[in-house]
């Protein structure tokens, strides 16, 4: 078993915590788990995508059988991944803009007289 936190190979068994082996590294002796906890990386892909598909995060939660509160906590944390600035764009010196005039409707002046 090689320890996580220094690489070395030669770590031996520490116990159990919660039904899980531990193990202790014989060379900086710190104890570690094999098993690691929290969600599968792909699921908060996964609610992530359907976020920006225009899913509300109650619905993602349902969805995907966590809590809406979860979700919201993955999404802030993608957020706070992205870059600061948004990519650089090359600058334009035409820009073409068509007009557009639509009539909807006029008011009824007669409503209501008779």
């Amino acid at each position: 078993m090689q320890c996580p936190h220094c690489a070395h190979p030669d770590s031996i068994r520490y116990g159990t915590s919660r039904g899980v082996q531990r193990y202790r590294c014989q060379a900086c002796r710190r104890i570690f788990q094999t098993l690691r906890r929290g969600k599968d990386p792909a699921l908060k892909q996964q609610a992530c995508q359907l976020y920006l598909e225009g899913m509300g995060m109650r619905a993602i939660g349902r969805v995907l059988g966590i809590h809406h509160k979860t979700v919201s906590r993955w999404l802030v944390q993608a957020a706070e991944a992205l870059p600061a600035s948004p990519p650089q764009t090359e600058v334009c010196s035409f820009i073409e803009i068509d007009e557009l005039c639509t009539f909807i409707a006029k008011k009824n002046l007669n409503v209501g007289s008779g």
